[in-house]
């Protein structure tokens, strides 16, 4: 497993506004020689958040690594971290410091040829980190 811990950043928006599914992100600047040693690809993993309850358990995520290809002339040029805290209710936490754990490689990373793939595809991650964690 790798363990990452550092503040989560303001990403593109994309995932929770062009998808419906939130990530909070690890900037790259930050974690960038750790994240080369990491094949990109998408992770089941548990996330701890500071505000949480020191007493209370990790929550799930699911956690892509790597540069978002679907997004045409937009692909981060440098690998990062997105994590989607899965049934996380509460609001936004940039800022704040996250710890991620990544314990499963589920999937390499891939393009889809359209917003409509990826989202499939995601929503099937999302299942697969919930059934492994």
């Amino acid at each position: 497993p790798l363990g990452l811990r550092g503040p989560v950043a303001r990403g593109y928006g994309r995932g929770g506004k062009d998808l419906g599914v939130p990530t909070a992100n690890l900037p790259e600047d930050l974690f960038g020689d750790a994240l080369r040693t990491v094949d990109a690809g998408v992770y089941g993993a548990w996330a701890k958040l500071a505000g949480d309850d020191p007493a209370a358990e990790p929550r799930p995520a699911v956690v892509n690594v790597g540069y978002s290809p679907t997004f045409v002339d937009a692909e981060n040029p440098l690998k990062i971290a997105e994590a989607h805290l899965l049934d996380y209710e509460g609001g936004d936490f940039y800022g704040e410091t996250m710890a991620l754990v990544l314990v499963s490689r589920q999937r390499p990373e891939q393009k889809f040829p359209d917003f409509p793939t990826l989202l499939a595809n995601i929503r099937n991650d999302i299942d697969v980190a919930r059934r492994a964690l």
